[in-house]
């Protein structure tokens, strides 16, 4: 799990640059803000409201990362992760916690789910941990 950790370099954003992102969260304000943020990096973002409209977006095109919160009424964040996890072997997720909750965190690692970002954050929080992961993806690729 990552803890908040503010960074800001420029490096570390490059290494997204080209790839696609799926956010999913119910707070209007982190989605805009992320989308923002993102948009600034010039990085391919599509942030949505919950996972059912995710899954739908799913269907229309593809995602090298998905982030989305743990906390929706229905499917949780969790079950979409484990559903992306099954059907999207590329993908890199992300699931994001509001509460630094062992119950939700043991949950996820059992269900294969181990990168885990702890609410709030900052984006650039994410940044280094979205450029960590994908240096570990492109290590293990050697």
């Amino acid at each position: 799990m990552i803890e908040n950790s503010p960074v800001s370099n420029a490096s570390q954003a490059s290494k997204i640059k080209d790839k696609k992102i799926l956010l999913v969260d119910s707070s209007e304000r982190i989605r805009d803000a992320l989308s923002l943020f993102f948009e600034l990096e010039e990085c391919d973002f599509l942030a949505l409201g919950a996972p059912e409209e995710a899954l739908k977006a799913l269907r229309k095109d593809t995602y090298d990362i998905i982030i989305a919160d743990y906390h929706f009424p229905g499917l949780n964040g969790l079950e979409f992760l484990i559903h992306v996890k099954s059907n999207f072997k590329k993908t890199i997720e992300i699931l994001t916690i509001s509460y630094n909750d062992r119950k939700y965190i043991e949950e996820a690692q059992k269900a294969g789910i181990r990168n885990i970002v702890q609410k709030p954050f900052s984006a650039e929080t994410l940044i280094l941990h979205l450029s960590h992961l994908l240096e570990k993806e492109r290590n293990n690729k050697r």
